[in-house]
């Protein structure tokens, strides 16, 4: 763990992790914290080391809460072995309410997986992120932990309810998959919002969309395997400043 993090309301902001193999970049529990501003370089990964490292990480078999953070203005690239997150309450009621906005993701191993509720994505930029599994950059799942099924005496849920995701850029995310690489909802989820989003492929291509518009929110409402929203773009050069240099800014005149 290079950063782990207790406590109410700490800011962490505008700091270097960097070259550090197979550890999580942040451990974050507590209430109201902010993790700002911070750049997350180049970590490649050992296969011997046994450890799935993640950008950020949580989890409730602790006992601890996490609950009420903000992670935003962070730049994450080329991180050969994590995920994006690892967000698991493991029925405890006290993790949920995260927030990401203004984001930078580029080159990340694996996606942002999340059993927590009440996430929200905005604004943020998903590039090349889940090239080794050629899944979805973001997955929310129902998980059922029965060896915690109480703990200490609470009940609680693992579910991805109440998840919004909007103004967010998904370029060449899941591999070459293009009926893939954006975001997915299991079905027993509920009360699920993302639209205003931007989806590509390989030169800007568009996905396979899905063209029978079912009803948002709703468990079943997106397939897992096709794209929509009733304001989404899918493909189309997006105009970044210049990507050579990883500056994905969007130039005046870009359609987003």
């Amino acid at each position: 763990i290079m950063t782990s993090i207790m406590g109410d309301r700490n800011l962490v902001q505008g700091n270097i992790l960097k070259d550090s193999p197979n550890a999580d970049m942040f451990r974050l529990f507590g209430r109201s914290n902010i993790i700002r501003g911070n750049f997350c370089l180049d970590s490649a990964y050992n296969t011997n080391l046994g450890n799935h490292p993640d950008f950020i990480q949580t989890f409730g078999n602790n006992g601890d809460g996490s609950y009420g953070h903000i992670i935003e203005n962070n730049v994450v690239i080329n991180l050969a072995g994590h995920q994006i997150s690892q967000l698991e309450g493991n029925l405890m009621p006290e993790i949920g309410k995260w927030l990401f906005r203004n984001n930078l993701f580029v080159n990340v191993a694996l996606q942002a997986s999340c059993t927590i509720p009440d996430v929200k994505y905005y604004n943020n930029t998903f590039i090349r992120c889940n090239y080794l599994n050629g899944g979805h950059a973001l997955t929310f799942s129902a998980r059922s932990y029965q060896s915690f099924s109480t703990y200490n005496g609470l009940t609680g849920t693992n579910y991805a309810h109440n998840i919004d995701i909007k103004n967010n850029i998904f370029v060449d995310c899941g591999n070459f998959f293009t009926n893939r690489g954006w975001y997915s909802f299991e079905g027993a989820l509920t009360n699920l919002s993302a639209d205003y989003n931007y989806v590509s492929k390989g030169g800007y291509m568009p996905v396979k969309a899905d063209s029978r518009r079912r009803p948002v929110g709703n468990p079943g409402g997106w397939d897992s395997f096709a794209w929509w929203e009733n304001n989404g773009i899918n493909g189309g050069d997006p105009l970044f400043v210049n990507t050579n240099v990883d500056n994905y800014r969007l130039s005046p005149s870009s359609i987003l």
